[in-house]
């Protein structure tokens, strides 16, 4: 008996089968079943399937009476298996010749019920490639697998143990409801990063591309209901079954509704089924505290509002002719009779590329900026401003000036540090670039930092080149390369970055330390506490805490800085807060931020002009009107901009 029974489904896919089944059987790990599976396919699939099997024994055959679609034909496959470990391929993708070894190794040594290895995506229509960074969400937290099923090694006996397959009666999106199903039965899962899955995008007649669209769209409600069954029959607890909603099921209707629900009826369906479970009492907790902050942002984007679905809404008009929309009993949305429904809270509005090259190419930024403003705040930039997200955004759209473009640029702020404060709090520079072609990682030292100016968590930290994929460093430099952060969030500050890569001296640290500071004065300080790197030079288990100047603990914390253990008080506190002023002093506003190396120097790390984007949740949430009233803001002209003095 085999090892491995890898499972191909195929239905007219004679133009990349052979591609396939020639890295199948190309594999290192030579004991292995391949099963492929004809879903009575009308062009030559079958005929090529037969001319490999003649030439190679491991290869079967399973003919389909009738086309059923892919869940049907894999179920097949999975009946036929024989092997204790199980894989699965898409006939127009293929993968590297010691995928299938590499897995088996990882899977068996760490005696886990799946691994799963890396994903290279290519796009057909544009010939791009770049690499996943799926496993990174992955080792995260697991419940981040919602795709790519495929670049997994399952256990034949943890598959049928715990029912897992492919639902039939979903036409698309089965291989979503089969990894919720893995991911609800084991966390038990291991990442390998040093081989490839080669998945192609947009392959015309591939398997996901065969369904009509309304057709596809009644079978994403069906994946949804699906998954909605499958975590609320688990044995898990009310707040386990949310987190499996939030990221399992939210993402996908989400993206549903922003991208692909063209089809009224079936948008109508999607808040009938959203309405059954919220009303019903065993779901009802679970589904308003996952549907969350992301489900509101995506509805903030889209013209939803009609008698069909506004059983979900309730208005409420207050006597300043102001609206309040609630979901689920939720405050989403309020604005003024007079202008148009817009989001509130400060949510990121993302907005498509192509919408911001209209705008810029009529030179009509103005209007950008002034439309995502009243998107993201409910009021217009001429309007008063209280809180401090409120003006954190305005800042970052209306109140740009040249320094500010050039002490967010990791690279043109040095100058400014080193004429500031002096250069001694400035970590040393290796090199700087302008393409990626330039940085040669082969002459780099044994540890050092990769920046990219526009910063942004464009930070790649490498404390051991030996251990370190330097192939996958170059591949996070070219996504820098061609990402434009400003349009994200319209944080102007980086519109006009110099884009240059930077290496850095690599510091030994854990604490990193961020100074608010307000007209020029700290008046509280944020703690960071790095316990850890991850591989992929990002790092990790970031936890953090809040002082007052004087060392005093703040009345307050931030959604996602968690309460951390005692944190003495630094020897340096004193010239801390004095070198962070100092470099505040031009500034209404300002974050800056330095790190403590474990010799107890301090080093200059950045100056932030809009800390998440003014997207911050403070708890208790008065502070965040408390702090607005430190920030002053200049005077505005007629569309919002800052009037300054020159």
């Amino acid at each position: 008996m085999s090892e491995i029974s890898i499972i191909v489904p195929c239905y007219n896919v004679e133009k990349w089968v052979g591609r396939c089944l020639d890295s199948l059987i190309g594999q290192t790990m030579s004991d292995i079943e391949i099963i492929c599976i004809d879903d009575k396919s009308t062009d030559n699939t079958l005929g090529i399937l037969k001319q490999y099997a003649d030439a190679d024994k491991r290869i079967s055959i399973i003919e389909m009476p009738e086309n059923r679609g892919v869940a049907v034909a894999r179920n097949m496959g999975l009946a036929a298996a024989k092997s204790p470990y199980i894989g699965f391929i898409d006939p127009d993708d293929y993968i590297d010749a010691d995928f299938y070894e590499k897995l088996y190794n990882a899977a068996v040594k760490s005696d886990v019920p799946v691994a799963k290895a890396a994903v290279t995506i290519t796009n057909c229509k544009t010939n791009q490639m770049w690499i996943s960074d799926f496993n990174e969400k992955i080792a995260q937290n697991h419940m981040f697998w919602t795709s790519q099923f495929w670049s997994a090694l399952y256990k034949h006996d943890f598959l049928k143990k715990n029912n897992i397959n492919f639902p039939d009666e979903v036409i698309t999106g089965q291989d979503s409801v089969f990894l919720t199903h893995v991911t609800l039965c084991t966390d038990n899962i291991v990442l390998v990063n040093d081989t490839y899955y080669h998945y192609f995008l947009f392959n015309e007649g591939s398997l996901d591309s065969q369904v009509l669209t309304t057709r596809k769209s009644q079978s994403k409600l069906d994946m949804i209901e699906h998954k909605l069954k499958l975590i609320h029959d688990a044995n898990l607890t009310d707040e386990r079954k949310t987190e499996f909603i939030k990221y399992q099921v939210i993402p996908n209707i989400c993206y549903e509704i922003k991208k692909k629900f063209r089809y009224k009826p079936h948008k109508k369906q999607m808040f009938d089924m959203l309405y059954k479970y919220n009303k019903c009492p065993e779901h009802q907790d679970i589904i308003r505290q996952a549907l969350g902050e992301r489900f509101y942002e995506e509805l903030g984007q889209n013209k939803m509002f009609n008698d069909k679905i506004i059983k979900l809404f309730k208005k409420e008009q207050t006597t300043n002719g102001r609206r309040h929309i609630y979901l689920c009993g939720v405050k989403i949305f309020s604005y003024n009779k007079k202008h148009k429904k817009s989001a509130s809270g400060g949510n990121i509005a993302y907005i498509p590329r192509q919408q911001i090259a209209r705008y810029c190419g009529a030179d009509r930024i103005p209007t950008l900026l002034r439309d995502q403003f009243y998107q993201r705040t409910g009021k217009l930039p001429t309007e008063e401003l209280i809180t401090l997200n409120e003006k954190i955004i305005w800042a970052s759209m209306f109140d740009v000036t040249e320094l500010k473009t050039k002490l967010a640029d990791k690279y043109t702020v040095r100058e400014y540090v080193e004429n500031t404060i002096g250069n001694k709090y400035l970590i040393k520079l290796i090199g700087v670039w302008d393409t990626v072609n330039e940085v040669k990682l082969d002459n780099m030292p044994q540890k050092f930092v990769l920046k990219h100016s526009e910063g942004c968590g464009k930070v790649y930290l490498v404390p051991n080149k030996n251990v370190m994929n330097l192939a996958n460093i170059t591949s996070v430099l070219r996504k820098w390369a061609i990402a434009e952060f400003w349009t994200e969030a319209l944080e102007m500050q980086y519109k006009d970055s110099a884009r240059k890569f930077i290496a850095e001296e690599y510091v030994d640290t854990k604490l990193e330390y961020k100074l608010w500071c307000f007209g020029g004065k700290c008046k509280f300080i944020k703690i960071e506490i790095m316990n850890e790197f991850a591989t992929d030079g990002k790092p990790k288990n970031q936890t953090g805490k809040y002082f007052f100047p004087d060392w005093s603990p703040a009345d307050f914390r931030t959604v996602g800085a968690e309460p951390v253990n005692e944190i003495p008080k630094p020897k340096k506190l004193d010239e801390l807060i004095q070198v962070a002023e100092k470099l505040a002093t031009p500034f209404d506003f300002v974050r800056v931020d330095f790190f403590e190396t474990n010799d107890g120097e301090l080093k200059f790390g950045e100056m932030t002009f809009s800390p998440a984007a003014g997207n911050i949740h403070f708890d208790p949430e008065t502070k965040n009107v408390e702090y607005g009233a430190l920030f002053k803001l200049p005077p505005r002209d007629k569309n919002g901009f800052a009037v300054r003095k020159k």
